[in-house]
């Protein structure tokens, strides 16, 4: 007797889409195998393997699981679990299912037809926008996505770029934004009794209250305006002869003219790798001239950039 060969993992996670799908539009939620089967472009033993591992699904928040029951020559759905509906995703959310896409051991095929999926606009890009910069959504978007949907007010472990430590924050979400290479948690800040921006990959901890959050008047910010108010501020020097061209970054910035016919600008700093990197490929058109720390972790990162050329 030949034993069954075991279905490739990339077939069964597609197929078992196709089969929720095919059970949610069926006549109460009921096929016989057969029809599944061809639907589905399976064998019997492959539909098996199939519905074996959607069986194994469960809801995140309730941990129903998706009942098939099979029984008669047929395959039947169960209570609400397992229904396949449309589900529309914000950007930030889109934007963090596209990015770890690139992470996980599936096929190309199946990996492009879900970054289509998720992003069809093609309005962010799957890879890093910058040199060596780690994932810009942290450890803990998870938790505040669902805090921010239900309402809870939460605990922080934050340290910002001017802080030497983390400290805990007490903090109502409201909602997170992207912009250029980083992700930020708009939030209203209990103790300050004001609202505030927080990089998401600078938070450590998370922790969730008994309490809800309440409703609060929070402003339409970028993260530049926040960073110029409550962040931290770089000095950067522009050469005699610069090409505007080239330098787009800089456009928006306050320039002050030097006597010696240089460009001072003041630039707000949501990410310092996104500055560094800017810096880096200006080919000394832009130099970072204060502050001193981090004219200091800029010339670490360049030479942990060298490193890695190096050993490429």
């Amino acid at each position: 007797m030949t034993a069954h060969k075991k279905t490739p993992g990339d077939l069964v996670i597609e197929a078992g889409i196709n089969l929720l799908e095919l059970l949610t539009n069926a006549p109460n939620h009921r096929v016989s195998r057969a029809q599944a089967a061809a639907a589905l472009n399976l064998t019997a033993e492959q539909l098996a393997d199939v519905v074996d591992c959607v069986s194994t699904l469960s809801d995140s928040h309730s941990g129903a699981h998706a009942a098939i029951a099979c029984e008669d020559g047929e395959i039947a759905l169960e209570g609400n679990a397992g229904l396949v509906g449309t589900i529309r995703l914000d950007l930030g959310e889109s934007t963090v299912l596209s990015h770890v896409l690139g992470r996980l051991n599936i096929s190309d095929d199946v990996r492009e037809r879900a970054a289509d999926a998720l992003l069809p606009l093609g309005r962010l890009q799957l890879e890093d926008s910058t040199l060596g910069s780690l994932p810009v959504f942290g450890r803990h978007y998870q938790p505040l996505h669902e805090a921010i949907g239900d309402g809870v007010r939460c605990r922080i472990l934050y340290r910002s770029a001017r802080e030497d430590a983390a400290s805990w924050r007490t903090i109502d979400p409201v909602r997170i934004s992207t912009e250029a290479d980083s992700a930020h948690l708009i939030a209203w800040d209990i103790d300050r009794d004001a609202q505030r921006m927080y990089r998401l990959d600078r938070i450590a901890k998370v922790e969730l209250t008994d309490d809800s959050a309440e409703a609060h008047d929070i402003r339409e910010e970028a993260a530049s305006e926040s960073v110029a108010k409550n962040g931290a501020v770089a000095t950067v020097i522009l050469a005699t002869d610069f090409v505007p061209a080239q330098l787009a970054w800089t456009q928006g910035l306050e320039r002050i003219p030097l006597d010696d016919g240089r460009v001072e600008l003041r630039v707000p700093v949501a990410s310092e790798t996104w500055l560094f990197d800017r810096i880096l490929s200006s080919g000394g058109a832009a130099v970072l001239a204060s502050p001193a720390d981090m004219k200091e972790r800029l010339l670490a990162y360049a030479r942990s950039l060298s490193r890695q050329h190096r050993h490429s």
